[in-house]
């Protein structure tokens, strides 16, 4: 096997265990992860089990996938505390003119959520 499909396998399993761990501490379900992926409750429930459920040739996941951990990533920078951050998810934003996990769930609502992070300075 090449170095570099090796390379990308170990991307593939550390976005994988990343991801869940983001999904896990947003209190997300599988049927929430799914919706936000483009993928059934099933598919989400047996992609936990495996070591890699990311590949390069499903681009669409693999985005969408780094755009949640950033987003987590920039909350834990702005509240550093678990249950802050998943109330930020699940109450109603002024500026995003929504609730943020309502807006998760699309590609556009998701940019837009990382965006509206990424301009957050520290409370």
């Amino acid at each position: 096997m090449p170095i570099h499909s090796n390379l990308l396998k170990s991307e593939a399993v550390k976005l994988t265990k990343e991801f869940f761990e983001a999904t896990t501490s947003m209190g997300l379900s599988n049927r929430e992860v799914g919706e936000i992926l483009g993928v059934s409750e099933a598919t989400i429930s047996r992609a936990k089990k495996r070591d890699s459920y990311f590949t390069q040739t499903h681009h669409h996941q693999w985005v969408i996938a780094e755009l949640l951990i950033k987003a987590r990533l920039e909350l834990t920078r702005i509240y550093d505390h678990p249950r802050k951050e998943k109330h930020w998810f699940t109450t109603y934003n002024h500026e995003l003119r929504a609730i943020p996990i309502n807006i998760l769930k699309s590609m556009e609502g998701l940019l837009e959520i990382v965006r509206h992070l990424e301009s957050r300075q520290l409370p």
